[in-house]
């Protein structure tokens, strides 16, 4: 029997996920199979199954392999802030949260970013944890640095606010709000004093006075 060559191994498992992502983008996971899949990357069926086990294995390999770098670069850069000051700016923190993403993201990664969020929650959830379980965690510690006396949830929430703005801003769906002519670089400074500003927001829920609605 011949050696296996590990060259062409690897030409096919980049083939299958190059593929993939294309299908996924284009069709979302229910719409895709992985005959299509394969037929697409120029290898036969036992090939995806060898490689990933299943569709869904061959959907989370792909996902992992476009957010993968992005959080590496994020944990790097936290850390290495972390490293040169023990509490650092606002700022700098988030800046080092969303910059990898709105600016050294190519269009597959915010596409495939992108279709993401329309997936079944039963599918992505447990990609997510593993994907962004640590990174979250890590970064909420640093903003512990800076605001030890906010409530736990009151900075989750904060942070979901800088997540969901982020992808807003990168995705541009809303047919009623465009922000075309901006440059990426613009962006992301706009979208990093937005964010601080709501970080520095002191409000906390339930001051607010409750109002009675009436029949």
């Amino acid at each position: 029997m011949a050696a296996k060559n590990p060259a062409n191994e690897d030409s096919a498992r980049t083939r299958i996920l190059d593929s993939a992502e294309r299908i996924f983008v284009k069709k979302g996971f229910a719409g895709s199979s992985l005959r299509a899949i394969t037929s697409a990357a120029g290898v036969n069926l036992a090939a995806a199954h060898y490689y990933f086990g299943s569709k869904q294995g061959l959907f989370k390999a792909v996902f992992s392999r476009c957010l993968e770098p992005i959080n590496e670069q994020r944990l790097l850069a936290l850390d290495t802030l972390l490293k040169e000051t023990p509490i650092p700016d606002v700022r700098d923190i988030l800046a080092a949260f969303i910059r990898p993403v709105m600016l050294h993201s190519n269009q597959d990664t915010l596409d495939l970013m992108a279709q993401m969020t329309a997936e079944p929650e039963e599918l992505i959830k447990p990609i997510f944890a593993e994907q962004f379980g640590n990174l979250v965690a890590q970064y909420t510690a640093g903003l512990r640095l800076i605001f030890p006396e906010m409530r736990e949830q009151d900075l989750n929430v904060k942070l979901t606010f800088v997540v969901g703005a982020m992808l807003q801003t990168i995705f541009n769906r809303s047919p009623f709000i465009m922000v075309d002519g901006v440059s990426k670089e613009e962006k992301c400074q706009q979208l990093l004093s937005f964010s601080v500003a709501g970080f520095l927001n002191n409000d906390q829920p339930g001051t607010l006075k409750e109002v009675e609605l009436h029949d």
